[in-house]
């Protein structure tokens, strides 16, 4: 017997679907399911029904809001009869007979597997990266894999994990006075504007030259309206000028100029952390080792003077010329400017936020900096942060109740000092962290090193 699922209410009503018996049918939000539904209610992949000897199952693939079946939600495989209703979000279906006009059976119903697939499957499979369940060649050959960026996850995984981050609102586009010095060959402060590096949370970043030093500067100009929030944000700045390290970001000049709010900083000739982890593969062990003892040792120096960051993320962390580190960023505000959002505005950081700044326990201490560099390093060692969430409240969930996969599961070929250091550096008790960056830095250097 052939089967298919009649939509008896949604968007696709009265559409109907024949089913494989060769691979699962998917449903969910994604592009790349037999039924995509544009429902928020919808998990990217939601479930599955597959024809199996003869009869057909349905399968919740750990979705958010559940499947039901008849009026119930299930919660394992569940058989299905003929004329089973099946509820996802908005959306009814039933299991119906199907046969085609010529009287063959759907068995050929089905599109070409990705080309993206389709070499992995040539090399007879993988295994998920999220849960490291082998993936069958069949598996791949039949969609029933996930890519994201280089990486493959099975259905199970994919419908409930999601690497991908909601975009941060672009700040509004500068007016006014802050619009015409932004031009090249305008100045302000001393300096003069050559061209525009990019977008930051407050406002666009130019690289310009400070005229009576004759050397290369940032400019970060705030698109902010009001005017007493940045003062504030300006003495944070100003405060953290004090910092005058090889691995801290230099700041040379903060200050308001004809309504202006600016902040002149040292310009750094490489791109962040997020940018290269964006665009290649992890770091080798080495290399991320340089990254984070230099990323610590910046904390280090920012803590003998009182000064904690708060909000580090891999933004802001530079990679400048001959492997040279520069951290900037330290001692910001958390609380966001009016007319902003905190989730909007504190999102890039918020997956190497301490857990117990999530709850509202403490302010940012060292022992949470610490946190959020071990969370860089533990990127910067398997291309992904130790937790994942498509919106803030599964993000935060994951962090407060969750444990970061096992190094060896990601990258096998890491030693296991570096996992002793994750379990302390990355515990959700601060207490039982590193106290301090300098005792971080001295357990990376002692047990460690030596595995380089």
């Amino acid at each position: 017997m052939s089967f298919a699922l009649l939509v008896t209410a949604g968007e696709r009503e009265g559409e109907v679907y024949p089913l494989p018996v060769d691979r699962a049918f998917t449903v969910g939000r994604d592009p790349t399911n037999d039924i995509r539904l544009v429902d928020r209610k919808l998990s990217r992949i939601h479930c599955q029904v597959q024809v199996i000897g003869g009869r057909c199952q349905v399968v919740d693939l750990n979705s958010t809001n559940g499947t039901v079946v008849n009026g119930a939600r299930i919660r394992t495989e569940t058989w299905l009869s003929l004329d089973d209703e099946i509820e996802v979000g908005m959306t009814r279906m039933r299991l119906i007979k199907f046969q085609k006009d010529d009287g063959s059976s759907p068995d050929s119903v089905k599109s070409d597997p990705p080309s993206d697939v389709k070499g992995l499957a040539a090399a007879g499979g993988g295994k998920c990266e999220e849960c490291g369940r082998a993936i069958s060649a069949a598996e791949i050959q039949a969609k029933r894999v996930r890519k994201v960026g280089s990486r493959y996850y099975c259905l199970n995984c994919s419908a409930s994990f999601d690497d991908a981050a909601p975009a941060t609102p672009p700040a509004e586009p500068l007016t006014g006075p802050a619009l015409d010095r932004g031009q090249p060959g305008k100045e302000i402060a001393g300096v003069r504007v050559i061209a525009k590096l990019g977008e930051g949370r407050l406002g666009p970043l130019f690289k310009g030259e400070q005229v009576n030093m004759g050397r290369l500067v940032t400019v970060k100009m705030l698109n902010v309206a009001e005017p007493q929030w940045a003062q504030q944000y300006l003495h944070a700045v100003y405060t953290s000028g004090q910092l005058v390290h090889a691995n801290v970001v230099l700041i040379f000049d903060t200050g308001e100029e004809n309504g202006v709010f600016y902040i002149v900083r040292e310009y750094v000739d490489g791109q962040s952390v997020q940018e290269r982890l964006a665009t290649r593969d992890p770091m080798p062990l080495a290399d991320a080792y340089n990254v984070i003892t230099q990323i610590a040792n910046a904390l280090e120096h920012a803590s003998e003077r009182h000064i904690m960051h708060g909000c580090l993320s891999p933004r802001k962390v530079l990679l400048g010329p001959r492997d040279v580190v520069k951290v900037t960023g330290f001692g910001l505000p958390r609380t966001p400017p009016p007319g902003r959002t905190a989730a909007s505005y504190n999102w890039h950081s918020l997956a190497y936020t301490a857990p117990e700044l999530l709850r509202g326990e403490e302010t940012p201490n060292f022992a949470s900096d610490v946190y959020s560099a071990a969370a860089i390093f533990y990127q910067l060692m398997t291309g992904r942060p130790p937790f994942h969430g498509s919106t803030r409240e599964k993000l935060e969930h994951r962090i407060l109740h969750n444990s970061p996969r096992l190094l060896r599961d990601l990258v096998p070929e890491l030693p296991d000092a570096a996992q002793k250091i994750m379990d302390r550096a990355l515990s959700k008790d601060p207490r039982s962290r590193y106290q301090t960056p300098k005792e971080f830095i001295f357990d990376l250097e002692e047990n460690l090193r030596r595995e380089l």
